[in-house]
């Protein structure tokens, strides 16, 4: 005969299972001394996450770009673009939430891209090192949408979070991107614009990395692209 408490009992033995086969991630956590909060990392994975975090935070900062509140870094096992292509990671704002792959779907994204693709430099990095970059890159976004004083464009957000992502990168795997676009990424500061890199991101970040760290760029050009809406182009 099946009675109450059977039935009591046979309902939390079930949720127990189902709670052990669920896979465990941070939700809400806070990384110390950082604005990010975290959703669906790994426990394995949150002190590195963490990491990247505060490193993307302070590097900005040298520029005068402070996280001026908090934003969520949310790992996903399937990002998509607009035209519903799969990406990496994905910054969306109100409430800001920085999507990024996970590393094993960052791992399998990088083997789907063809040889011939500029994009393809990405499969001689290191996968941690190049998981790493990509969380700085997603995280200089969410902080570029809270100090930017002109109407946004991808041209903007995609130079600093660029820079960001190759200055977070070891000195041979940043060697090793550059190298792949050596005699095609030097650009004048009108060549920096939404067009431009649409047809090749892979190019406009190298050519973002190799124009900030020239003379007279730096810091300032930062500040610029932040206030001045006359700094880059405007594409139509």
């Amino acid at each position: 005969m099946v009675t109450a408490s059977s039935l009591l009992k046979f309902a939390l033995a079930a949720i127990a299972v189902a709670l052990s086969a669920a896979p465990v991630t941070a939700f809400g956590e806070r990384c110390s001394g950082t604005r990010a909060l975290l959703d669906a990392v790994p426990p394995a994975e949150v002190p590195g996450v963490c990491e990247a975090a505060s490193w993307a935070e302070s590097e900005l900062g040298l520029c005068s770009l402070l996280a001026l509140k908090p934003y969520t870094i949310r790992f996903a096992a399937d990002i998509r673009d607009d035209y519903g292509s799969c990406v990496f990671g994905r910054f969306r704002p109100n409430p800001d939430v920085a999507f990024i792959l996970g590393r094993s779907a960052t791992e399998k994204l990088i083997t789907s891209i063809p040889d011939d693709e500029p994009m393809s430099v990405l499969r001689s990095l290191p996968v941690d090192d190049l998981h790493r970059s990509l969380i700085v890159h997603e995280v200089a976004h969410a902080i570029v949408h809270q100090n930017l004083r002109v109407s946004p464009c991808h041209a903007i957000h995609e130079y600093i979070a660029a820079v960001a992502q190759l200055s977070a990168l070891p000195p041979h795997a940043r060697a090793t991107y550059l190298a792949r676009f050596a005699g095609e990424d030097v650009f004048t500061s009108e060549m920096f614009n939404d067009l431009v890199e649409a047809m090749n991101p892979a190019r406009f970040a190298a050519a973002a990395y190799r124009h900030f760290n020239r003379p007279g760029n730096g810091c300032n050009f930062v500040r610029r692209l932040l206030a001045d809406p006359g700094t880059v182009p405007r594409v139509p």
